[in-house]
């Protein structure tokens, strides 16, 4: 998420901001009962469910999810940083 945000803007204040925003809202979205399941920030308690006898494909839409975005964001920041001076 910083490398995307760093592609996207050039002061860090604006980085850090975009990254602050994704950790407020993500946990915000995942309070929200139709949301909870795709949630990244789901997986965080994943191992503790997994110990405790959840199935392991409770878990796989916000894997999934988990590995879109990061390939996403990972694509677009190398698009966008080519196109930039440095």
């Amino acid at each position: 998420m910083v490398a995307f945000g760093t592609g996207l803007t050039r002061s860090t204040v604006g980085v850090i901001g975009m990254a602050l925003v994704v950790l407020v809202l993500l946990p915000l979205l995942g309070a929200v009962p139709a949301f909870e399941p795709w949630v990244p920030s789901r997986l965080v308690g994943a191992l503790d469910g997994l110990v405790r006898g959840a199935s392991a494909a409770d878990y796989l839409r916000s894997a999934a999810v988990t590995v879109a975005l990061s390939a996403g964001a990972l694509w677009a920041t190398a698009r966008l940083t080519t196109r930039r001076e440095l």
